[in-house]
């Protein structure tokens, strides 16, 4: 049977082809919900009519289409907080001073001055209203706990500054997970309130556990343990963190299917000791859900996590009911049941990296593994274990040009060399957390985690000492991601099946994907001029006839030349570092005016105004026509206040990238 014939894969597919339109297409929420109703009636009536028949009627599979399409919709539309009228953004248009209780929900990566977290607003202003926020906080305060109530003066930021091309969209990362501000506190007053929410309780088990182990392992040590058994890893330090990456073995420090598999693993071991009568498997059963949900709780219900317990809860109760397990129905109603209760999981990269490793590693492996059969026990485990690594990378290849631009060559020896002996680890691992936790130490176990801890971090190191090996700034975009998926699978069904409908398929997805690499290069030989968002520099780039000018500070050149060149999948044929003043592109006159404040005497299209030049701007602009005016993040904000003010009054647009985001042409 083919895959995709599984029903509840495609009931899952069009469950979240429906989040994906409701991100992308604005409908009425009265629609949508008189649609599902009217859909879930008809389905309904379809069903009775036809569930005597032996043939399946056409008309139920386009009603069970329709149905979960409009179904996903309506879970994005509830979902979406921005359509509650107490939250916050309905009440605060522009960023300003407020006075804030909030609770804290999760912590994130601290800075080297301040903590970061996840907060909760409960009210503004003395007005009870709702959201979540990014709350800065600085180092000299206490540490924040998670569950608890806090009240504070605050500067209130709302998301609403566009990146420049291919840079990081920050603000569409934090909306994607409901959080639509950020608080910057200086000092903040804790206020006493009873909190029973899980998150309070599993934070404060990681805090107790964090708190005892400090005298007993190393620095570098503590978070990594942390990182492998509870997925904190915001104490990380930044360089193991980007070893761990360079040697493709990033995913060890993610809690996901392998730390829960293990878990399960050592569970049925245990169970071994007990009769397999029913009162025991009911038992057995029992013991294994509380424990893969306190395990996931405490690991803070990551996607990832998330994913990994809904899977294996649905194996142990298909266990228990002594009933075969469809390893691709459990995905889906894992990955059903989790977008049903956040639909916005399906944005969150962790997720996406995790369902298509799975996926492949379920669908790929067993064929790379049928082109060879080792012998030797030895032998056949490592070649089990490649064959798991190419198809897990294969799957995340893509996504992992498109998010990250990089691929790391060695990742076959990080997984040879530390997965064999992770098993141990997280063995010793676990009982160490445990034992940490009523503050409990046996020396033996606890130097060998410190030793192997050690050894893994040395020989991570090892690898991602070999940069070479790691291909970096891989330029990919979107169309091309979903254009390559097709193709990796249009190969491996015409290798399973060679026809000819399938030979078409496969011609048809390479030159969709040669058609698209042209495209890209048709877009790159335009004409194109930019006038980055910098804070307090600033740096424009012409590009034209393959080559790019570029006009910026020496200390704003590079980064945003880098992103904007991986956005456009550009290579341009020569950089120059050229002081631009005047140039035309595609037909349009602009002139760049900098701190000499030296304006042309002829009429311009466009007025790019950089540095505080010290001019007369309304005068001139009042005895010249132009179409519009710009100012970049170089110019003090007063000047750009009394420049908006001219064009305001001149009915002349006016562009500050501050508030605007980049200019282009």
């Amino acid at each position: 049977m083919k895959t995709i014939q599984f029903p509840l894969i495609r009931i899952t597919l069009t469950f979240i082809s429906g989040i994906i339109l409701k991100n992308n297409v604005r409908v009425n929420p009265i629609v949508l919900y008189v649609g599902i109703l009217i859909t879930a009636v008809s389905l309904s009536a379809l069903y009775i009519h036809t569930r005597k028949r032996i043939r399946p009627q056409p008309w139920f599979g386009v009603f069970t289409f329709f149905f979960f399409m409009l179904l996903g919709m309506v879970t994005a539309q509830i979902h979406n907080q921005l359509h509650q009228s107490s939250h916050f953004t309905h009440h605060f248009k522009k960023s300003q001073t407020v006075k804030v209780i909030f609770q804290v929900e999760s912590v994130l990566r601290s800075t080297t001055r301040n903590h970061r977290f996840v907060g909760t607003i409960q009210s503004i202003n003395d007005k009870s209203l709702s959201g979540k926020v990014v709350v800065t906080l600085s180092k000299k305060e206490n540490k924040p706990q998670v569950g608890l109530t806090y009240a504070s003066w605050a500067w209130l930021n709302l998301n609403n500054t566009p990146p420049n091309p291919g840079q990081f969209d920050y603000s569409n990362y934090l909306e994607n997970k409901h959080i639509f501000g950020q608080l910057y506190v200086k000092k903040i007053k804790s206020i006493p309130q009873k909190n029973s929410s899980i998150r309070f309780f599993a934070s404060a088990i990681q805090n107790q556990i964090a708190k005892n182990l400090e005298n007993h392992l190393g620095k570098n040590e503590r978070p990594l343990v942390m990182a492998l058994l509870l997925g904190q890893q915001n104490d990380i330090a930044s360089e193991i963190n980007s070893d761990y990456q360079k040697a493709g073995a990033i995913h060890i420090l993610s809690v996901s299917g392998l730390h829960v598999g293990f878990l399960v693993i050592l569970l049925q071991f245990i169970f071994r000791l007990l009769p397999n009568t029913s009162p025991f498997r009911r038992l057995k059963l029992l013991v294994t859900l509380v424990v893969l949900w306190s395990f996931g709780c405490i690991a803070g219900l990551a996607p990832s996590v998330l994913r990994s317990v809904t899977m294996f809860s649905f194996v142990a109760i298909g266990h228990h009911l002594r009933r075969t397990v469809n390893i691709y129905n459990t995905l889906c109603i894992a990955a059903f049941l989790i977008l049903l209760c956040e639909p916005n999981y399906l944005w969150d990269v962790g997720f996406q990296l995790s369902y298509c490793a799975l996926f492949f590693i379920v669908w790929l492996q067993p064929l790379i593994q049928q082109l060879w059969e080792p012998k030797y026990k030895v032998m056949r485990y490592f070649w089990n274990l490649t064959t798991v690594s190419i198809a897990a990378q294969l799957g995340t290849l893509p996504l992992s040009f498109y998010y990250f631009h990089q691929f790391p060559g060695l990742f076959l020896v990080s997984n040879w060399l530390i997965l064999p002996p992770l098993g141990l680890l997280l063995l010793l691992g676990f009982l160490l957390c445990i034992f940490a936790y009523a503050n409990v130490f046996w020396e033996p176990l606890t130097n060998a985690v410190q030793w192997s801890v050690e050894q893994m971090n040395g020989v991570i190191h090892w690898v991602a000492q070999h940069e070479k090996f790691v291909i970096q700034d891989i330029p990919m975009q979107l169309p091309f991601v979903i254009l390559l998926y097709a193709f990796v699978f249009s190969v491996v069904h015409f290798i399973q099946k060679r026809n000819y409908p399938n030979f078409c398929w496969l011609v048809v997805l390479l030159l969709g994907l040669q058609c698209n690499w042209m495209v890209i290069q048709y877009r790159n030989s335009e004409e194109e001029l930019v006038v980055y968002n910098l804070r307090k520099r600033h740096f424009i780039t012409w590009k034209h006839n393959r080559e790019i000018d570029t006009l910026g500070n020496n200390s704003s050149f590079e980064k945003p030349l880098d992103n904007y060149r991986l956005a456009n999948t550009f290579t341009p044929k020569v950089i120059r570092k050229s002081p631009i003043q005047r140039l035309y592109c595609n037909g349009q006159k602009i002139v760049v005016i900098d701190k000499k404040g030296v304006f042309p005497i002829q009429s311009v299209d466009y007025i790019v105004l950089i540095q505080n030049p010290k001019c007369h701007l309304h005068y001139w602009l009042e005895t010249h026509a132009v179409k519009g005016v710009i100012a970049d993040g170089s110019s003090s904000n007063s000047l750009k206040k009394l420049w908006k003010q001219s064009c305001k009054k001149l009915k002349i647009p006016f562009h500050d990238t501050s508030e605007k985001g980049p200019f282009m042409l």
